[in-house]
């Protein structure tokens, strides 16, 4: 009776240890270092600060991320994300950075291609790391793109099953674009209304 009553303790003391374990966090950065890590209460603010790269795969400052929750050694690596439409230019690098004991850095590198530059467009790094994964984004050129992934188990950042799931927005058209693409929309069907109402 005694070992059942130190058993079934034990096993009391364990479970909401190991349930606070398997938090499933879903989690948005983007290249303008605004981010987003929720899980299951309120949202988390994450700010990309610029610093010196700490995986040093660039020489000056890079946008760096830190995460709410930590990633093992062996999720350290980088995403490749290849831009719409032939899937064969990469734009973006997504690297999960960490130690022997693993880590909660996320460097964000992209191309310097745009004509606005954000934060994170330092440029890619010269020698990605040995874990990489490709991933393509989905958007146009020139507008929003983004990627959103759930991280399986050999994939950077993978805490669990279905544990680390994120969204990459690697484009977001400069406010400037954006307005005077909405107006452009806006006076091209106003024009079609009216001259539909004329005939």
């Amino acid at each position: 009776m005694k070992y059942l009553l130190k058993t079934a303790l034990l096993v009391s003391l364990l479970v909401p240890w190991t349930a606070r374990a398997q938090v499933q966090w879903f989690v948005t950065l983007d290249e303008y270092g605004k981010g987003t890590a929720v899980n299951g209460t309120a949202p988390i603010g994450l700010n990309g600060q610029l610093m010196p790269d700490p995986s040093g795969g660039l020489a000056g400052n890079v946008l760096v991320y830190t995460l709410p929750f930590n990633f093992p050694a062996a999720s350290v690596g980088d995403y490749l994300l290849l831009e719409p439409p032939g899937y064969n230019q990469l734009s973006d690098v997504i690297r999960f950075w960490g130690g022997a004991n693993g880590g909660n850095q996320v460097i964000f590198y992209s191309d310097q291609d745009d004509p606005v530059l954000a934060p994170a467009d330092t440029g890619l790094p010269a020698r990605l790391l040995q874990l990489a994964v490709p991933l393509t984004e989905g958007g146009v050129e020139g507008g929003y793109q983004a990627v959103t992934h759930s991280a399986i188990s050999g994939d950077p950042g993978y805490i669990g099953a279905g544990l680390g799931n994120y969204t990459f927005i690697s484009d977001i058209p400069e406010p400037a674009s954006f307005g005077l693409m909405i107006l452009a929309s806006g006076v091209f069907g106003l024009r079609l209304l009216f001259s539909r109402k004329l005939r």
